[in-house]
C-alpha cells in the first residue's frame, strides 16, 4: 500500500485541492482595432494556488454576446492564449462588429471571466463621410428646420453618430444613419447664439461639425423681441 494514504504510519503526505478560482481584482477590458485584427488589454489576476506568471488567458470572440458565457466557450479554441501576460490579439474582417472576452485559468483548472467588451474592426473604405451643409444660419421661428445630409464616399456602409454641444439654442433628432441619410436640426425661441453639431462615424474616431448661427429674435426682419412686445402692449 502507498504509505500516504496511512494516518500515524510513516510520512504522512496531504496534497490540499485548490477549488478556488482566480482572483480579478479588475474585470474590465480595453479594446484597440485595426483593419485587421484587434488588441485587448487587461489587468493580470491573482490565485491562491498557481503563480500569478503561470495563470493561463485565454480570448474568444463571438458576434452575438450570449455565446460568450463560461459554458459556451469553455469548450472553444481560444483565438488567443498565453501566460503571464496583460494582452491577447484576435483578427476580424473590415468593418465587422463583434464582441469579446478573456477567461483566466489556474493549474487546477479553476476558471474566472473578465467583462465582455465589443470590438470594431476598422474599415478604410467606410471611416469616410461627407456632410453638407457645413455652415447654417438660422432664425428662431419655432419649428424651423433644417435638412442635413451625410453621405459615405464610395457608397460605403456608414454609421453615424449626431451629437449637439449646446441644446438650449437649438435641437438635433438624434440619428443614426447608413450609407447616407439626413437628419434634421430646430431652432428654438430664446437667445441667438452659436453651436457646433458633431458629427460622428461609429467605426472611427473622424468627426466632422456642422457650425449653427441663431440669429437674436429681434434681428429678424419684421420680428420684436419680448421686451419690445411688452413695452407696446
Amino acid at each position: 500500500e502507498d504509505s500516504s494514504e496511512r494516518i500515524g504510519i510513516g510520512e504522512l503526505n496531504i496534497t490540499a485541492i485548490d477549488v478556488n478560482p482566480p482572483v480579478i481584482s479588475n474585470t474590465s477590458l480595453s479594446v484597440s482595432e485595426t483593419e485587421s485584427d484587434y488588441t485587448v488589454t487587461f489587468e493580470k489576476a491573482t490565485d491562491n494556488v498557481t503563480a500569478q506568471e503561470l495563470l493561463v488567458y485565454k480570448l474568444f470572440s463571438a458576434s452575438d454576446e450570449e455565446d460568450l458565457s463560461l459554458e459556451n466557450i469553455q469548450n472553444q479554441t481560444p483565438e488567443d492564449e498565453g501566460t503571464d501576460v496583460d494582452q491577447l490579439t484576435g483578427t476580424g474582417n473590415a468593418g465587422e462588429f463583434k464582441f469579446a472576452r478573456v477567461l483566466v485559468e489556474d493549474t487546477a483548472g479553476n476558471i474566472a471571466l473578465y467583462d465582455i467588451v465589443e470590438v470594431k474592426i476598422e474599415d478604410p473604405q467606410i471611416t469616410l463621410f461627407t456632410v453638407t451643409p457645413t455652415e447654417i444660419e438660422m432664425d428662431q421661428e419655432e419649428n424651423r428646420t433644417v435638412n442635413v445630409e451625410i453621405e459615405g464616399i464610395d457608397g460605403a456602409s456608414e454609421k453615424v453618430f449626431i451629437a449637439s454641444l449646446n441644446t438650449d439654442i437649438v435641437t438635433v433628432s438624434v440619428a443614426e444613419i447608413t450609407g447616407s441619410g439626413s437628419f434634421t436640426i430646430n431652432s428654438l425661441i430664446g437667445d441667438g447664439g452659436f453651436v457646433q453639431v458633431e458629427v460622428q462615424s461609429e467605426f472611427s474616431n473622424q468627426i466632422r461639425t456642422i457650425d449653427v448661427t441663431v440669429q437674436e429674435y429681434e434681428d429678424i426682419e419684421g420680428g420684436e423681441s419680448v421686451e419690445q412686445q411688452f413695452e407696446t402692449a
